[in-house]
């Protein structure tokens, strides 16, 4: 159970803002130039007018004009989708919709047939089946009933009126389709600086979403071939999750990030949240707790460690749901981190799962005398001093120098000097960690309620490492820049 401490920490480094400003943004500016065409090369706002500019539009072209008639016209992106699909099915034409059930999901997809083209109904199919003509004037009848002629008309005698009333209009459209959108923006932040540390896509953490049992399943056959267990507990295990999964109406759960392919250890799913709607933190509990426990049916007794985390994050869920809700939103998984403690945190908790990253060894590398090469045992020596944990240090200098992320000659380990910046960086983040003390009270200010004080810190900087003092200003305020510390 997280402690009042823990939450508070939780409301300080929620993320506060919209993480997809900037995609709304693009699809504004997007709509926008689509006006400006439109209305400067149309002479008149008619159906044949309008048919005729559409169906001879390059495909992502009629896609964004037919998203810029849904927005002028009050038209959600689901609501429009059900709508034509229906109108273009009971048309006397050679188009019929067809149900899909989805594989290894209770979802379905649904398609329009004509005759062995089968095109999905999202935007990107009706653009694709709009340039036939006959379909192309079934759209513009569509809208010209939500009075599309009417405001285009409005907008074409001001231009600039337009453009201003078609911003306003797009940031309201833009909500229902960004939700679905936040956790997968999140979890990419969150990839994206797995990549600056020095994993890899696809080597080390996955691109698409992954089964949950299947990764649970491959960690007790990686523990099983190293003989830590037998292929019968193995098997029984298995069984065990099956079971589970059947008594829970075949529910199944995909994680966002795997930590590690090889060997998975962290299994990490992402919640970002701007919304008000209680009903939501409910579900994600629930959905959190029933991940959690099938990985508990599939490790108990074994002494086999997996660890749900969850990316849990946004300012609905740290200031608009009711107080017990966002608990047990917390309380969920095994632990949580959010967008701006994942060079703190997420880092901190990859170490306690006994991994590390190929930026750690770099930063032991640096720490000793701001050089690119070290004595291995010296390497050691500055990892366990700067990361508390219990880290067999040989074995993850071997992993990352088997993988070119480091170099091992002899005794001798080498990094490679064009990561030079980020190893500053990080190693002063990891002296601030270091440095950091309980409580608020000092003007640094760290995840997991510490604090530093800043001149006393430059003071240990130019004393100890005195190759980062001129480093230290400017790597502060990429971190308070990042969001990443605050200094008050």
């Amino acid at each position: 159970m997280i402690s009042k401490e823990d939450f508070e920490d939780f409301m300080l480094w929620s993320y506060p803002t919209d993480i997809i400003e900037k995609e709304s943004e693009d699809f504004e500016q997007k709509l926008v130039s689509e006006l400006e065409c439109l209305l400067n090369e149309t002479k008149s706002i008619t159906k044949e007018a309008l048919k005729e500019y559409v169906v001879n539009l390059p495909i992502e072209r009629r896609k964004s004009t037919t998203q810029l008639f849904r927005v002028l016209t009050g038209i959600s992106r689901i609501n429009f989708e059900i709508s034509f699909l229906q109108l273009v099915n009971l048309e006397d034409n050679e188009y019929h919709f067809e149900v899909t059930p989805q594989k290894n999901s209770k979802n379905f997809s649904y398609f329009l047939i004509n005759g062995k083209e089968r095109t999905a109904i999202d935007e990107q199919g009706i653009a694709k089946i709009v340039q036939d003509e006959a379909i192309a004037i079934l759209l513009i009848d569509y809208f010209s009933k939500k009075n599309l002629f009417e405001i285009l008309n409005l907008f074409k005698n001001d231009l600039d009126y337009g453009k201003k009333f078609l911003k306003i209009l797009t940031k309201f459209d833009s909500k229902g389709k960004q939700a679905q959108n936040r956790g997968k923006k999140a979890e990419n932040m969150v990839k994206e600086k797995l990549v600056e540390y020095g994993l890899e896509i696809d080597v080390d953490f996955n691109t698409s979403d992954l089964d949950v049992f299947d990764q649970v399943s491959k960690k007790l056959q990686v523990e099983c071939d190293c003989g830590k267990i037998s292929q019968d507990q193995v098997n029984k295990k298995i069984e065990e999750m099956k079971k589970h999964i059947k008594a829970n109406s075949n529910f199944k759960r995909k994680s966002d990030i795997v930590l590690y392919l090889d060997n998975p250890s962290l299994l990490i799913q992402s919640t970002f949240y701007t919304s008000d709607v209680a009903s939501i933190a409910d579900a994600t509990a629930d959905e959190l707790n029933d991940e959690r426990e099938l990985i508990e049916k599939g490790t108990s007794g074994t002494g086999i460690e997996i660890k749900l985390i969850g990316l849990i994050d946004g300012p609905g869920l740290a200031i608009t749901i009711s107080f017990t809700r966002v608990l047990r939103v917390l309380n969920a998984p095994n632990d949580f981190f959010q967008i701006r403690t994942v060079p703190t945190k997420l880092r901190d908790l990859i170490h306690k799962s006994n991994n590390s990253l190929p930026i750690d060894i770099e930063v032991g590398i640096y720490s000793k005398k701001g050089d690119f090469e070290i004595e291995e045992n010296d390497l050691i020596k500055q990892l366990e001093q700067i990361y508390n944990s219990k880290i067999m240090w040989k074995n993850e200098i071997d992993r990352w120098a088997s993988r070119n992320k480091i170099s091992k000659d002899g005794s001798k380990i080498k990094t490679n000097p064009i990561r030079k910046d980020i190893i500053k960086k990080y190693l002063i983040l990891d002296l601030l960690i270091i440095q950091s003390q309980s409580g608020m009270n000092k003007n640094i200010i760290l995840p997991g309620n510490k604090s530093v004080d800043k001149e006393i810190f430059r003071g240990f900087i130019e004393k100890t490492y005195p190759f980062l003092k001129d480093n230290v200003d400017n790597t502060l305020d990429y971190f308070v820049e990042n969001k990443e510390i605050i200094i008050k």
